[in-house]
C-alpha cells in the first residue's frame, strides 16, 4: 500500500485524469481529500477502501508502464 501511495503522490499529475474516469466522483473526491493530507493519510485511505486496490493499480500500470512493480 506506501508503494501505491507514493506513486500516487508522486505522479498525480499524470493518473488524475485517469482516475477520474475509473473512480465515482465521491470516491475521487475522498482520494483527492487523503493525497492533500500526505503519505499517511493516502495509506489510510487505500487501507479503507480495498475494493478500489484493482482500478487504481490498473490505473497505475497502464499510464506508468510495465515498469512498476507492487
Amino acid at each position: 500500500m506506501q508503494t501505491i501511495a507514493s506513486l500516487l503522490l508522486k505522479y498525480w499529475s499524470k493518473l488524475a485524469p485517469a482516475l477520474d474516469k475509473v473512480l465515482s466522483s465521491s470516491e475521487m473526491q475522498s482520494l483527492l481529500a487523503a493525497k492533500r493530507g500526505g503519505l499517511n493519510s493516502l495509506i489510510q485511505w487505500l487501507i479503507a477502501h480495498p475494493n478500489l486496490w484493482d482500478e487504481i493499480t490498473y490505473v497505475i500500470k497502464i499510464i506508468l508502464g510495465q515498469y512498476v512493480a507492487f
